[in-house]
């Protein structure tokens, strides 16, 4: 009886460890979307101010920037993590620690995405050469001390209350919630990886598109004919017509690729699709014009109409007035 009780006390203590990793990781995963979601609003926010026009920022095609949902996630974790360590309430924690931390972790995060994204794309999303004291580009000091801060007002105004409200919520919300977001994820990851493999053989042809025009003009340079300069504009916007919208979001998002060619390749088909927009533009515009001129003209001409038969039937009226008093 003892050892069957034992062996129950066993059975309940591994299903209790089993919930609670459960309910850990299904909230990890909700609060990653939530941190993700609302960094793409920063981001957005950030750039729409700074530019002067919106800009879908992110990696992914959904309004989600993944990298802020893994910096909120490791604040959370750091919350549990390191009061035990230093054997200290999470409250009670020296802000300069906690802002220590999140600065080097921040810094830490973007070098290592920064380097993943360029090794397996062969592009960059941010750039920080033209700001001072930076490491290749990838990360710099005063956005790294920014996002320390953040981190640190996150810690203590985010993080604490946010582990106070998830111990209220069941595990079945948690892995509902979790679920909706590992399966939006991956398929925007999915539709991601596929536009970016895409656009990689688009540029790819666009280049060797280049190249061949290019050996064409020096030929004909050469035999003293005067080189067909618009095959390389045409060969371009035959190509950026050709391009999905998933694409082109993928072509803006991007600051540089690796490669100079590559670069020059994707400068001139953003330059093409500049001006497909343009030209779409004052299509559209041309449009809206005829439209409203042929609305005016219909509109005149019922007016036209109208005014003729008021007319006629006044001079109707006055003939038979006219022989009445006859």
């Amino acid at each position: 009886m003892r050892a069957q009780g034992s062996r129950a006390s066993l059975v309940g203590l591994a299903s209790q460890l089993f919930e609670r990793a459960s309910m850990d990781i299904c909230c990890y995963v909700t609060w990653f979307g939530v941190f993700s979601l609302g960094g793409w609003v920063y981001e957005c926010t950030f750039c729409a101010i700074k530019n002067r026009r919106w800009d879908n920022r992110g990696f992914l095609f959904g309004p989600v920037c993944p990298i802020y949902g893994f910096a909120g996630v490791a604040v959370l974790l750091l919350l549990t993590w390191l009061p035990r360590v230093l054997s200290v309430a999470s409250t009670s924690m020296p802000w300069w620690e906690v802002f220590v931390f999140c600065s080097v972790g921040s810094a830490v995060l973007e070098y290592l995405t920064s380097y993943l994204l360029e090794r397996f794309f062969h592009a960059r999303w941010w750039d920080y050469s033209k700001i001072p004291l930076n490491l290749n580009g990838r990360i710099c000091l005063p956005f790294a001390l920014c996002f320390g801060l953040a981190g640190t007002l996150g810690y203590y105004y985010l993080a604490i209350p946010i582990a106070s409200v998830s111990s209220g919520v069941s595990l079945m919300t948690w892995e509902v919630l979790a679920l909706v977001i590992v399966g939006l994820m991956c398929a925007d990851l999915g539709l991601t990886v596929s536009a970016l493999t895409d656009l990689g053989k688009r540029i790819e042809s666009a280049q060797s598109a280049f190249d061949a025009v290019m050996n064409v003009a020096v030929t004909d340079i050469a035999s003293g004919r005067p080189p067909l300069g618009e095959d390389v504009s045409q060969s371009t916007k035959r190509i950026a017509a050709g391009m999905s919208g998933l694409q082109r979001r993928a072509l803006r998002t991007v600051t540089n690729f690796t490669s100079e060619r590559r670069n020059a390749a994707a400068q001139r088909l953003r330059r093409a699709l500049g001006m497909a927009e343009r030209e779409a533009h004052k299509a559209g515009e041309r449009l809206e014009r005829d439209a409203q001129e042929a609305g005016e003209r219909v509109e005149h001409g019922l007016h036209g109409a109208e005014e003729r038969i008021e007319r006629e039937a006044g001079e109707r009226d006055d003939r038979s007035d006219r022989r009445e008093h006859r």
